[in-house]
């Protein structure tokens, strides 16, 4: 279901977030600062529905290749874009568990 999945993605977001974070605590000079980016959503959106807007062009797209015979529709029915876009809350969350980082 949706809601598993989400679960799934959001354990493994953790694990390899956390991970980067001991990482980077190993190379950034004490009190030193760290500005990280990433292509979230706001949690009032569930992530079951939401889609960033660049997942929908890409969507687009391939139909588009689709309806013009260029790709296989089988193909893009068996194709899985794996992507997770974590909450402010949710990135907060692990930076806080980690422990090597300040938010």
């Amino acid at each position: 279901s949706p809601r598993e999945v989400g679960k799934a993605y959001l354990g493994q977001f953790e694990g390899d977030m956390t991970q980067f974070l001991q990482c980077r605590s190993q190379e950034v000079v004490s009190n030193g600062l760290m500005l990280l980016t990433f292509r979230g959503r706001p949690s009032s959106l569930n992530l079951a529905t939401w889609q960033p807007w660049e997942l929908k062009l890409l969507s687009q797209a391939v139909t588009s290749l689709v309806s013009k015979g260029m790709v296989e529709e089988e193909k893009v029915d068996s194709f899985d874009f794996p992507y997770f876009g974590a909450t402010k809350e949710e990135i907060q969350s692990i930076v806080r568990a980690e422990g090597s980082f300040g938010v």
